[in-house]
């Protein structure tokens, strides 16, 4: 399509909307849109949502700083008053601010702290993080297989990857209300915390594996690397865009879903003393998660 130049004044050139466009997204006098510069190239972004930059909340307990924090973030606040009703120190506002990307203290009492984003998201780290949220959660299952096939497992590298995850999740939602990289909020909103409660699940069969040290199997080891497979495929479906791998996910998932209740199946394990039964509860639950994924990412890529 192209579209004429129009001089506005001595310095400025405008371009008009095309009437089809503007129809469809609802455009109208005055509205705000986000228009992103890169590489020479202009991007016109309808449904933007300006977001005032600062915001107050009265914080009862440091219990509540976390979520208090995360609900602002999200939202696209770039500076934070948090006043407490209580005293709160220092170390529980740094240990709440270690979820969070960018977001720091710029003033400090007993009673009251300024936080402020230091840098906000770009319409192309959407992407970027949702496949860092992949590559951590790839990175799980392979230490928890290795731990299955009596090879060398990092407990401690479950935990950490478990945090960055968590943070990649904070940093999408905020792009998603900032930068109107979403039409469907909600879907996409559903779609990370969904991808994230994979991520949690692996971390819980960490967590369990180092306390109770459960003795490998076999069985394990072909479950694991089932995971991992349909892990692997829906982390192809989303960075490639493709809705028809979404299809092939779910088809094999049914598959190994109809093989649970035979009687040497998945279901059919919770009775073995060799495997544990919490381990496969929670394998259970990632596969159930990954079907939950795709289905909300063919929602919204439809």
């Amino acid at each position: 399509m192209i579209r004429k130049a129009i001089q506005a004044n001595t310095t400025t050139l405008v371009v008009t909307l095309p009437k089809k466009w503007v129809k469809i997204n609802k455009v109208e006098k005055g509205d705000d849109l986000f228009v992103d510069e890169r590489e020479g190239n202009l991007t016109v972004q309808a449904n933007y949502k300006k977001v005032d930059s600062s915001t107050s909340m009265h914080i009862q307990n440091a219990s509540v700083l976390r979520s208090a924090i995360g609900s602002a973030f999200r939202a696209g606040f770039s500076k934070i008053e948090l006043v407490f009703d209580k005293e709160v120190d220092l170390t529980a506002i740094n240990e709440a601010l270690d979820s969070f990307i960018g977001l720091e203290i710029a003033s400090y009492n007993t009673q009251k702290a300024v936080l402020r984003v230091l840098s906000s998201p770009e319409k192309d780290e959407f992407d970027f993080y949702v496949n860092k949220i992949f590559m951590g959660i790839k990175i799980m299952v392979e230490n928890i297989l290795n731990y299955f096939q009596e090879k060398e497992c990092s407990f401690k590298d479950i935990n950490d990857l478990r945090k960055g995850n968590l943070k990649a999740r904070e940093w999408c939602m905020r792009a998603i209300n900032t930068l109107g990289v979403a039409k469907r909020i909600g879907e996409h909103y559903t779609f990370l915390h969904i991808l994230e409660k994979i991520s949690g699940a692996l971390w819980h069969i960490g967590q369990y594996l180092k306390a109770h040290r459960i003795k490998p199997s076999k069985t394990l080891v072909v479950l694991m690397k089932e995971e991992q497979d349909l892990i692997v495929q829906l982390h192809r479906m989303v960075m490639k865009k493709d809705p028809s791998l979404g299809l092939k996910i779910l088809e094999d998932r049914f598959l190994l879903r109809e093989s649970y209740f035979k009687k040497d199946g998945l279901i059919g394990l919770f009775n073995k003393k060799d495997v544990d039964p919490v381990v496969i509860s929670l394998l259970v639950r990632i596969r159930m998660d990954i079907s939950a994924v795709v289905t909300r990412y063919l929602a919204f890529s439809s």
